[in-house]
């Protein structure tokens, strides 16, 4: 893969979905912050009350031709594509439900605040 893929990537992966996203997240005294790994996010908050794969759709706004073959196929037939990442759901009663999400590596891209819980 080039360099401006990969750095496409990433970008997407890091894009937030919600419009109330946080860099850090309290649990306890205890804080956790984007780049975290998964182990250091269990030793800190617990269980996470859910955990899922969800897809995200892939947009891109780019030079096509710096894409390979049959991903530039794909877009000239209109087809859509997507990309699946995992998401961890947190919360307490009277609280709102965060939602961390998390890249292939088990990495920590993500806190978005949800829906009261």
């Amino acid at each position: 893969m080039n360099k401006y893929l990969l750095t496409l990537i990433f970008l997407l992966l890091t894009q937030s979905y919600s419009a109330h996203s946080a860099s850090t997240m309290r649990c306890g005294s205890q804080l956790i912050k984007i780049e975290d790994d998964k182990n250091t996010i269990i030793k800190k908050c617990g269980s996470p009350l859910k955990k899922e794969f969800i897809e995200r759709e892939w947009h891109y706004k780019g030079d096509p031709k710096k894409l390979s073959k049959p991903l530039q196929y794909r877009l000239k037939q209109g087809l859509k594509l997507y990309y699946t990442v995992e998401q961890w759901t947190y919360g307490k009663p009277g609280g709102f439900y965060k939602h961390l999400i998390f890249n292939d590596s088990g990495i920590l891209q993500e806190i978005n605040t949800g829906k009261r819980y």
